[in-house]
């Protein structure tokens, strides 16, 4: 079944949506404000924003991450090393 492979990336001030079309090649990108509060609110608005061109159904795979995590865990080893 070709379909749409998903990724997503919560960053410190936007979520991104990347979606790859298996069989044409084609590449869907959509950008949302993070919510610092609740992270997660972005990702659903992003793939609401996705489907409402693709039905969930061609979604194949779906991969997160997040860059806010890792960029904050660098800021606490930086700050923890000068002090």
């Amino acid at each position: 079944m070709c379909g749409y492979r998903v990724g997503t990336d919560i960053g410190g001030s936007f979520t991104d949506l990347v979606a790859l079309h298996e069989q044409t090649g084609e590449i869907v990108n959509i950008k949302v404000p993070s919510m610092q509060r609740h992270p997660a609110d972005a990702v659903i608005i992003a793939f609401q924003e996705f489907l409402q061109t693709a039905r969930p159904e061609d979604v194949t795979a779906v991969s997160h991450a997040t860059t806010i995590a890792v960029n904050t865990l660098l800021s606490c080893e930086y700050l923890a090393h000068r002090e």
